[in-house]
């Protein structure tokens, strides 16, 4: 069941009017709650900041694309076609801080970002090693890890570094691509995506590298693990029935359920703070992915106005 909200796309202007008022979208201790989503809505991919219940969304980025030397002084319309990457957001759990992947220094960083969006620190950026490409970082509970996925050692790998970037430690050595980890709420499993026979399937690990564990094991895809609040569930996106859907499990894997059963692809399950609901993007806009949030008691999708996909929802 479907429910489209009476609003139209949200124009440049309340974007800009949002910033001053930001503190109607913060809880008494002052945290900013909102959605992140990565959107291309203004050509370039960057980071908004969607306050669910009020449909308001503020932009946190806003860099130009990196242009390599050889295409310094290339002809307008070529530079044009070169979009800018700052993605897959994730709050640090007291809400002051954001990690992000970003290609503005010319490679795939890690960046680390006030709520502002205002500028701290490229977290994996090195001049003595080749650090690879660094992507999909997620915030352990305690806010002193970040987890990630680095080809840095020639394949993509599931790695941990402490907040500020220090202590880089590597938790995967499979054969094929780890992708999407995130932690458990109580820190002690990280749960990622797994493809090494032609599809992807959902596995978790101990933070120390220890215990790896296969909880989904099909001949379709399974990714995008996302871990309830409480614990217990794992959502994800899966493609058992045709299109990819979004679906839950328990933390071990067992008692798989369809969430979403639309003629359009969903995916990138983020579990709002309270566990009630799931925000999640939707592929049947004509204009590219849409953010969408399920209610998981009543079935009802609300259609909100924000395009592009969410990565993390703010925690109180």
């Amino acid at each position: 069941m479907l429910e489209k909200l009476t609003h139209n796309k949200l124009p440049i202007f309340l974007l800009m009017l949002c910033i001053p008022l930001f503190a109607c979208g913060s809880n008494s201790a002052g945290i900013p709650e909102g959605l992140l989503v990565s959107s291309k809505q203004t050509g370039n991919w960057e980071i908004f900041n969607l306050n669910v219940e009020e449909q308001i969304a503020t932009r946190l980025t806003f860099e130009e694309p990196y242009f390599p030397d050889n295409m310094v002084g290339s002809d307008p319309a070529t530079l044009a076609k070169v979009e800018g990457y700052d993605l897959e957001a994730s709050w640090a759990p007291s809400g002051d801080q954001i990690a992000l992947h970003s290609d503005r220094f010319g490679s795939y960083d890690i960046l680390l970002i006030n709520s502002d969006g205002s500028f701290v620190k490229n977290l994996t950026a090195s001049a003595d090693t080749n650090t690879g490409s660094n992507s999909e970082p997620d915030w352990s509970p305690d806010g002193k890890q970040i987890a990630f996925r680095s080809d840095r050692t020639g394949d993509v790998e599931i790695f941990t570094m402490n907040y500020d970037g220090s202590e880089v430690n590597q938790l995967t050595n499979t054969t094929g691509e780890d992708w999407t980890p995130t932690w458990s709420p109580d820190g002690k499993k990280i749960v990622f995506a797994h493809n090494s026979n032609g599809n992807w399937d959902i596995f978790s690990i101990n933070p120390s590298g220890t215990n790896l564990t296969q909880l989904t094991n099909a001949t379709w895809n399974n990714y995008l693990p996302d871990w309830s609040p409480n614990g217990e569930k794992i959502a994800f996106a899966s493609n058992q029935s045709g299109n990819y859907d979004i679906w839950i499990m328990n933390s071990d894997g067992t008692s798989q359920k369809q969430i979403t059963k639309e003629e359009a692809h969903q995916i990138e399950p983020v579990w709002s703070p309270d566990g009630k609901k799931i925000a999640f993007a939707d592929g049947s806009s004509p204009d590219g992915w849409m953010t969408n949030i399920i209610d998981l008691d009543t079935g009802k999708i609300v259609e909100t106005a924000q395009s592009g996909y969410p990565s993390d929802w703010i925690k109180k």
